[in-house]
Formats: structure tokens, sequence, C-alpha cells
């Protein structure tokens, strides 16, 4: 009821009977700890005697409480917490909180709901899938998500191909880069561009391009399509040069 998360007698006892406990410490407190008076100083001395332990662990558990974790509303104590402790280094190593925290920041103003797999993108990391395990669906979307916030793409074409989730998440990493609050009105814009659909099929290019020609002019076409703001109609593009 006061909200506040220990271990149950001796926290150093505790973690070494399993050192996962650890974890999910800090996930019970991103789920239901008060942040107001900061974390239990006992967990947190046992914690930093025993990080060692944290090495022992499958990727598979770790991975699973990473998710849980960062699937909180609002599990921004925490994660700075796992950062000053020296656990987040340990399990993720070359990780920085400074992105992710303002990301969480920026959802929460906008009422976004919580993603745990962009605010994991947003942390960074060195071989952040393998080490956690993650299920190839989450590896696959970790890619994307990562491509859009870091690769200068346009996030238009992101929703359009992968969906507008992808390209939200995407976004909001690049406002934390940027140290700027995400844009609703551009959110909406993805939004609209996950549901667009593409004027131009193959059978409109054929016979005169087959093969890589017709991948190539399809490609061309589709990439002017998104950059007029999906504003082309299909009589417009086909009668565009080709390359």
């Amino acid at each position: 009821r006061a909200r506040r998360v220990r271990f149950i007698e001796d926290a150093d006892q505790r973690i070494r009977e399993d050192y996962l406990r650890t974890l999910r410490y800090f996930r019970f407190h991103a789920w239901y700890g008060d942040t107001s008076e900061g974390l239990d100083a006992d967990a947190l001395a046992a914690i930093g005697s025993n990080l060692g332990g944290l090495e022992t662990l499958s990727a598979e558990r770790v991975g699973s409480e990473v998710k849980k974790l960062l699937a909180a509303d609002d599990p921004s104590t925490a994660v700075a917490a796992m950062s000053q402790t020296g656990v987040l280094g340990t399990i993720l190593p070359a990780t920085d909180t400074r992105f992710v925290l303002l990301m969480i920041h920026g959802s929460d103003v906008l009422g976004l709901r919580p993603d745990w797999l962009g605010r994991l993108v947003a942390l960074g990391g060195d071989a952040v899938p393998d080490r956690l395990r993650l299920s190839k669906a989450d590896q696959r979307r970790y890619a994307l998500i990562h491509a859009g916030a870091f690769d200068g793409v346009d996030l238009r074409a992101t929703a359009f191909e992968n969906g507008a989730d992808i390209a939200t998440q995407a976004h909001l990493i690049r406002s934390a880069l940027a140290e700027t609050l995400p844009d609703a009105a551009y959110i909406a814009t993805l939004e609209q561009a996950a549901e667009e659909v593409f004027p131009v099929s193959a059978a409109d290019l054929m016979p005169v391009y087959s093969g890589a020609e017709l991948g190539a002019r399809l490609a061309q076409l589709k990439a002017a399509w998104i950059a007029s703001g999906f504003g082309l109609g299909k009589a417009e593009l086909l009668g565009l040069p080709a390359p």
C-alpha cells in the first residue's frame, strides 16, 4: 500500500539465492514503486555488491525481465537507478540512458502507449538483440525502428512499408536525440501514410518493363509518390521519365 519495494530480510542473501532478483527489484519498482522518496538504500547497496552474479543469468531470463520493465508506464526512475548501480552496463554494455529518458517523457506528454522495443532501441548498446535473445519477430522490429531512428530515412516511407507504430517509435527517438518534444501533427501524418495505397501495380508497367527493370521502375515511382506526400496520381506517376 505504501508502494515501497524492498527485499525481504537480508537483501544480500535474497540476491545470492537468485541473481535475477536484482532485475526483478527494478521491474517491480517501475510498475509499483513510489518514486517520491527514492529507492531502498539497503537494496541498492546489495545490488551493487552482487553485480558479478548477473553474468551467470541466461539471456532469455534477462530479456524477459528487461521487456517487462520497459513496458511499464514510466520506468524512468528504475532505468536511471539501474545505470547508476552498474546493473545496466553489466547486462547491456555501452547503453546510454539520456535518450530513452527523454523519449519516455516525450511519449508521456502526448499520451502515447508504452513501447518496450522502441525504448530498448533508444537505450543503444552493443549486440542488444543477441544479449537479450529476442525472438525473430522482435529482432526484425528492433532493426526497423533502429533504421528509422538513425539511418535518415523518410519516416513516411517507413510508415507506409512497415506500419505507423514503427515510424512513430523512430520519430520519438529522433525527437529525443534532438532534445525536442515529438510532433503530434507529424505522428498523425505517419498514421495517415500507413493507410495509403500505392496507385501503380506491376501490371501497369508491363510489358515495357520486366524482371529487374520492372522492380527498379516500381521502386522509382513509389519513391516519387512518397516524396510528393502521396499526392501524385497513377497517370502522373506513369508519365514520369525513367531514371
